[in-house]
């Protein structure tokens, strides 16, 4: 077992398979060592950066070459460094000796690395974390580059954890939270937290912050700070895509489905209604044969700009289908009310559209009534209403009656 608490010892075969890992390796890596041995080492790495590493690994082992890799482990994405090289074992053979560095021990052993002063620096500044280290009464022990650049230090000169706040706090869109944050660790000074940073210029940070402690004693904290930016970008882009018809960019039938839920649920606290249109356009497909497919898309889009305006900012416009829209009505006194909505709507269809298109629609309407409908129930009455409406002619707008349901 290594004497350095915040590094564990591995050694493998010349095939690259664990063959032992000492106790500190496995407090690290949240492993046994039964579970360790061959490649089932491999589970104590963060899924993110798993199949990196094991590539990593795994090429080396091929080249006969040293490794060395930065990842996160265990459920608390703990920071370790994992490096080793070929040597000859007591026995004779060929295999790999290596240590695993818990990054996060090492600050709380003074950043005491096998290596020098200066190569600790070279290893901290091609981290992608921000790394500061504070002392108990708050002065800098040490920073990375990475740091410098997310809060804009020009130097790594002496921070203050004041100073250090005070910049945070400046560039934060909501800073309440994160002040709360720092006085609870102020008095837990042995707590761990993980928070998320919105801040002014649109950038998204993951701050982690950490006890440090030498010999079982704490000796300051240990922050850690994240750009995710583009991972959000991209993450708020997909749940976009996930409720949104691509093409008019009207919330589809899932988002529809969830706020008719959430409007049914406070129409029936506040003992009000809800009203629903269900609008199709009347013979759409003639005008897909006669002007195309992008020119039906535009009519489509402009059919989905018409109907927004004839609507408040609280109601809903959703695309469920090719030709096919339904308006969600928050709030409606009386039933009337929707059928003025929906003689709007007709009224902004008559308009030509481009390439002199005309459209109209026949629209089905539905009312709340008992407080005991569901979103699919009234999704089906405004449907058959709207068909109602095309059998008597399209172009017009149909309530909603019981008959209807038993004729269908």
């Amino acid at each position: 077992m290594t004497a350095n608490p915040a590094v564990g010892t591995f050694r493998a075969d010349e095939h690259g398979r664990h063959v032992f890992v000492d106790q500190r390796w496995c407090e690290i890596a949240g492993l046994s060592a039964a579970q360790a041995i061959g490649e089932g080492w491999v589970q104590a790495v963060s899924a993110g950066d798993r199949d990196r590493v094991l590539n990593t690994w795994r090429e080396a082992v091929a080249a006969k070459n040293p490794f060395k890799c930065e990842y996160r482990i265990g459920r608390n994405a703990r920071l370790v460094v994992s490096h080793a090289s070929l040597a000859s074992t007591q026995d004779g053979n060929r295999g790999y000796v290596g240590h695993l560095t818990d990054v996060a021990a090492l600050c709380e052993r003074q950043l005491e690395l096998e290596r020098s002063v200066e190569q600790l620096s070279a290893t901290l500044d091609s981290m992608r974390d921000g790394i500061l280290v504070l002392d108990r009464f708050g002065q800098q022990q040490t920073c990375n580059a990475k740091f410098l650049e997310l809060w804009g230090f020009s130097t790594a000169q002496s921070l203050r954890a004041d100073v250090l706040h005070k910049r945070i706090v400046e560039r934060l869109k909501s800073p309440r939270d994160y002040l709360l944050r720092v006085a609870e660790l102020d008095r837990l000074p042995d707590a761990e937290s993980e928070d998320v940073l919105e801040l002014i210029d649109g950038r998204t940070l993951i701050l982690y912050s950490r006890p440090q402690r030498v010999n079982g004693r704490n000796n300051g904290r240990v922050w850690s700070f994240r750009d995710i930016t583009e991972f959000k970008k991209t993450e708020l882009k997909l749940a976009y895509r996930a409720y949104h018809d691509p093409l008019t960019g009207l919330p589809n039938r899932s988002l529809l489905e969830d706020r008719m839920a959430q409007a049914i649920a406070q129409a029936n606290r506040g003992r009000k209604k809800v009203g629903v249109l269900f609008v199709d356009l009347d013979y759409f497909k003639k005008i897909n044969d006669r002007l195309g497919h992008f020119a039906a898309d535009r009519v489509l889009k402009d059919t989905a700009v018409r109907i927004g305006k004839c609507v408040r900012e609280v109601d809903t416009v959703a695309r469920i289908g090719g030709d096919e829209f339904v308006v969600l009505l928050t709030v409606v006194n009386q039933a009337r009310d929707a059928g003025d909505v929906a003689a709007k709507i007709l009224a902004s269809l008559q308009m030509p559209f481009d390439d002199d298109a005309r459209v109209s629609a026949s629209i089905g309407i539905t009312v709340s009534e008992s407080g005991d409908e569901t979103t699919e129930t009234l999704l089906k009455r405004a449907d058959f209403a709207m068909y109602y409406a095309k059998q008597c002619g399209r172009n017009r707008y149909r309530y909603y009656a019981s008959k209807m349901s038993a004729a269908a």
